[in-house]
């Protein structure tokens, strides 16, 4: 009997790159005019943490907007103004039907936003000067979402075991098993989709599940306003958990 390993190979593959979405090669053009070194003040906390609440919002276009350069965070939107998620095509999932794919379609969207309405940002202490501008540290709380992928795959394993043995002993194997003796394709999809949407609703109400750690966001002034400045910690901040 076959198992669902190629559709998990698949998935975690296109879980991973979700994090294309939150653009971590990012080429920015920097300006050229030098920073100019200020005291701290409310429009530099103001611009930190409206960064923040856009990209808690799901508005990467906004928050990159307040980064020094305006890079494009590599995310685009459909018509409704919702984040369109990467597509994979690589050789695992070319491999896949149809209705694989759209099952794999659907469980990186709720993926996507377990993590979105997971993620927080939350100040600690205020704004301090540095050698180039101000800084603020923040907590950054978000969903382990790999984690709870990487469990995937047993919870689904034993969902289709338990319907085998449940069609087994009312005399309809056909319900679950093909003619070859191999998952049906609308019950492996279906049951993988069940899987997913539980695994994700568990995660969201256990504190273990969630990643939390402080970062610092640095400012400069230029041109006339505050600019994040593009620091690793701040956009591992912004990715969260979908490229660790």
């Amino acid at each position: 009997m076959k198992t669902v390993t190629r559709c998990f190979a698949c998935l975690l593959a296109v879980v991973a790159l979700m994090s294309a979405a939150v653009g971590i090669w990012v080429s920015l053009r920097y300006r050229n005019a030098l920073p100019i070194v200020v005291e701290p003040s409310q429009e530099a906390a103001d611009t930190a943490d409206r960064l923040l609440e856009a990209v808690e919002l799901g508005d990467y276009e906004a928050a990159g907007a307040m980064i020094l350069g305006n890079p494009s965070l590599g995310v685009k939107y459909d018509e409704y103004g919702r984040v369109i998620l990467p597509e994979s095509d690589d050789e695992a999932m070319a491999k896949l039907t149809e209705m694989e794919k759209e099952t794999l379609r659907h469980i990186k969207e709720k993926a996507w936003f377990a993590y979105q309405s997971s993620l927080k940002f939350t100040p600690q202490g205020d704004m301090f000067v540095t050698e180039a501008g101000v800084a603020r540290t923040y907590q950054v709380r978000y969903l382990k979402v790999n984690t709870v992928i990487d469990d995937l795959r047993q919870r689904c394993e034993q969902k289709l075991t338990a319907r085998v043995e449940a069609a087994e002993a009312t005399g309809n194997v056909s319900d679950v098993l093909d003619e070859n003796g191999d998952y049906r394709e609308d019950i492996k999809c279906a049951v993988l989709l069940e899987a997913a949407e539980e695994a994700l609703a568990e995660a969201l109400e256990d504190p273990a599940s969630y990643e939390q750690w402080n970062f610092t966001m640095n400012l400069v002034y230029q041109d006339g306003a505050w600019w994040a400045k593009q620091d690793p910690e701040l956009i591992r901040a912004i990715s969260g958990s979908l490229t660790e």
